[in-house]
């Protein structure tokens, strides 16, 4: 233990690979080529079956910082949680294998970290194609100009990010120090897609002190093979529901009534988005979704949503007008 805790590195970048063989190298090089030397690199191969073990097995050779693991595809959650059970940092950051992070990020975020004595520093982010090109960057990664330079209480920030409708659930937007996350025994849900609705906004929940900085440091590759932009179906809508129901369950939790009101707004947004991401399923699949809103989620579902799954027609009869 004494060996591990002087060789301890200031930032742990946990980075899951599943059959990105196209962008691995561009995205693993580009936290090799950060300012801030002082880091590890854990790379965890979650049962590719493309090249993606060949090249990270020639870029461990290349760079010392860099370890990888091999497991059988157990999704991104675990694999995620397994990358973190082995950071050392005193910092760790999740990165994502096809995406790609300015040089000088982890440096910033870490001099903000120690200046402020925060649990997390959270930044901005472009969304690119495949040739890096800029596309439509989503509200919720530009909080610049809504929010200054600086350090806020957790609840503060929250508060200012729901109200404008700007808070991001992606885990590639925030430094977090390890012993507070160890702390607080948070991990990403497995078994679902948007596990990170749930894990971002209980970490902004348990945090102290969050510091921001109004830069575009993580550019998002937007894939159209990729989970986030795959056509709609049931596992979206259970992903959501296992969201919602674990935030419920959060309710029991000694919060404060701050807290609570925020966890209770997040939901009954969450509610909202898990009824308009059904829109295309079909009707039986819908009156599944409003049925466990409706009996678990009564205080949270508004009339509207009810209407467009019953209805979801005159939602683009209204995009039509505009």
């Amino acid at each position: 233990m004494k060996n591990e805790e002087l060789r301890k590195p200031k930032v742990s970048v946990i980075i899951p690979v599943y059959n990105t063989e196209a962008y691995l190298e561009e995205a693993v090089g580009s936290i090799c080529r950060q300012t801030l030397e002082d880091i590890e690199i854990i790379a965890v191969n979650d049962g590719s079956t493309d090249r993606s073990p060949a090249l990270l097995s020639r870029m461990q050779q290349e760079d010392s910082r860099i370890t990888v693991y091999t497991q059988t595809n157990k999704g991104l959650s675990i694999t995620r949680n397994n990358g973190l059970a082995r950071a050392l940092g005193e910092f760790v950051y999740f990165f994502d294998s096809d995406d790609f992070l300015q040089p000088d990020a982890l440096q910033q975020c870490y001099e903000a970290a120690l200046r402020d004595g925060s649990d997390i520093v959270c930044f901005d982010a472009l969304c690119m194609d495949d040739t890096h090109r800029p596309i439509d960057t989503p509200p919720a990664y530009q909080r610049k100009g809504l929010l200054p330079s600086g350090c806020f209480g957790s609840i503060e920030l929250l508060r200012q990010l729901m109200r404008a409708d700007r808070f991001s659930s992606s885990p590639c937007l925030n430094l977090i120090r390890t012993d507070f996350l160890r702390k607080i025994g948070l991990e990403f849900y497995p078994g679902i897609v948007h596990e990170d609705q749930l894990f971002t906004f209980l970490l902004y929940l348990h945090a102290g002190r969050i510091s921001f900085l109004p830069e575009p440091f993580f550019h998002r590759r937007m894939r159209m093979c990729s989970i986030m932009t795959s056509p709609v179906s049931m596992r979206n809508i259970d992903g959501y529901l296992t969201v919602c129901r674990e935030l419920k369950a959060a309710l029991s939790l000694q919060w404060t009534a701050q807290q609570q009101e925020l966890l209770r707004q997040r939901i009954r947004k969450l509610v909202g988005i898990t009824a308009s991401t059904a829109l295309p399923l079909s009707f039986r699949q819908r009156m599944v979704v409003l049925k466990e809103l409706a009996e678990n989620f009564t205080e949270s579902l508004q009339p509207a949503s009810v209407l467009l799954l019953l209805m979801p027609c005159l939602k683009r009869k209204k995009n039509k007008r505009k």
